[in-house]
């Protein structure tokens, strides 16, 4: 367990970009963990009996210990009493909700922070693929994606992108003479759009309504 931390705190420590919450929240108990090694030792020094040195380690681990669940307990508070907030809000639980009941659809995941919270909440039901992009040029990687017309994208919208993704899918239909449309937005409870989900409209259909076929226009728009 304690090389498992160093090991983390470690690579934290090495990532320029690992300046998130969760980074600190797990490098957080490595910490404690220092400390309390620290104390355990320190009390085998000066310890003249076993009961002696187990009262002095107790004293000592019990600050440590209560700080850990003051912690996670206004966490846990937080969370029941906001939902959560960007990455980690509870908005997730609507977004596996429509999940489930668009079962036959394949879904691309547009960023981290959705594929192991669906999988979870759909029960592994859910048919998906992260974007992965590994080049500079984004515009170069969502090219490929422009044939996908049987295809759920899911974005986070702005400001809780880590990068300007949907913009620059938006900018790529654009220069291919593609329409895409949102078919559902979710919201955090503070009623912020948090997530899209988004799908390229087939040539005929967006042809059709050119002509007035339809109209629709759902959820938040940037």
């Amino acid at each position: 367990m304690g090389t498992h931390l160093l090991v983390i705190a470690l690579l934290i420590c090495l990532n320029e970009k690992a300046t998130g919450a969760q980074h600190v929240i797990a490098f957080y108990p490595f910490v404690f963990i220092v400390i309390a090694y620290s104390i355990c030792e320190l009390g085998r020094w000066i310890g003249k009996s076993q009961t002696a040195a187990g009262v002095f380690m107790g004293v000592c681990l019990l600050p440590l210990i209560m700080a850990q669940t003051v912690l996670d307990a206004r966490y846990l508070e937080s969370f029941q009493a906001k939902g959560g907030y960007g990455f980690w809000s509870d908005a997730i639980y609507d977004l596996a909700s429509f999940v489930r009941e668009n079962p036959g659809k394949n879904y691309l995941l547009m960023e981290w922070g959705f594929s192991n919270q669906l999988v979870l909440l759909s029960n592994g039901r859910i048919q998906y693929e992260d974007f992965d992009c590994r080049q500079n040029n984004l515009e170069t990687c969502m090219e490929s994606l422009l044939t996908r017309m049987n295809t759920y994208f899911v974005f986070h919208v702005p400001p809780f992108e880590t990068q300007p993704l949907l913009e620059t899918f938006k900018k790529i239909l654009a220069k291919r003479n593609l329409q895409g449309r949102i078919l559902r937005t979710f919201y955090q409870r503070d009623s912020r759009p948090i997530y899209i989900v988004y799908e390229i409209v087939p040539p005929m259909l967006d042809a059709y309504a050119k002509r007035g076929g339809f109209r629709c226009q759902v959820g938040w728009q940037s």
